[in-house]
């Protein structure tokens, strides 16, 4: 499910504290997610998805 956001993330660039945190940037995120309303939490997971394999590919 395509959103807005999910098209930015898609489409920016890493910046250097993003690149040396996106660990822990996204157990925080997973974390958040649980207090997310429940129509949220999908398109978050998809987010959090996204940037879990930019970050495999090296497409930082």
């Amino acid at each position: 499910m395509p959103t807005e956001l999910s098209a930015v993330l898609a489409s920016a660039s890493w910046s250097l504290a993003f690149q040396h945190k996106d660990v822990e940037i996204r157990t925080s995120m997973k974390d958040a997610q649980a207090k997310m309303p429940s129509q949220a939490q999908e398109i978050w997971a998809s987010i959090i998805g996204e940037l879990e394999a930019l970050g495999r590919r090296g497409d930082r």
